[in-house]
């Protein structure tokens, strides 16, 4: 069920991607167009480059907790994600790879994640009282009341 949802999701981005770029072609021509999708990918590439090399070096500079580090790494994760985006050729797909870009966006959806997982952690958590029985304790009891 889940790969016949991934792939409806992947044959409906492909077809708007198509539609949007028949539209913006009869609008502003193919030429430009084709111009356009060539240079917001040049142009997302030298921008993850950017931020991923920022990165880097702020955890290198940081003397900041594991937390903060951790957290700084698993942003990290989006930027193949934005590249992947941006690579491909439509300005749906570079837009939603700019987004990913913005680093209040990245915190956002990283929070998200993280709050989803713990969500799903906590339900699979069962927590249990007990008390340890002592067979002898027990058995001198019943013996008394006899």
């Amino acid at each position: 069920m889940k790969l016949f949802i991934f792939l409806t999701l992947i044959l409906s981005i492909i077809y708007f991607e198509v539609e949007l770029f028949k539209t913006i072609s009869d609008s502003i021509g193919f030429s430009v167009t084709l111009f356009l999708i060539i240079i917001t990918g040049l142009l997302g590439f030298f921008l993850i480059k950017k931020q991923f090399i920022e990165i880097i070096t702020s955890l290198n500079k940081k003397n900041t907790n594991n937390q903060e580090k951790l957290i700084e790494i698993l942003e990290v994760l989006f930027l193949p994600i934005s590249g992947f985006l941006l690579f491909l050729p439509g300005f749906f797909t570079d837009i939603i790879g700019f987004i990913l870009l913005i680093k209040i966006i990245r915190k956002y959806l990283l929070a998200k994640i993280i709050k989803a997982k713990k969500r799903k952690q906590d339900a699979n958590f069962i927590d249990i009282d007990y008390t340890i029985v002592d067979e002898d304790d027990e058995y001198d009891k019943i013996k008394k009341l006899k």
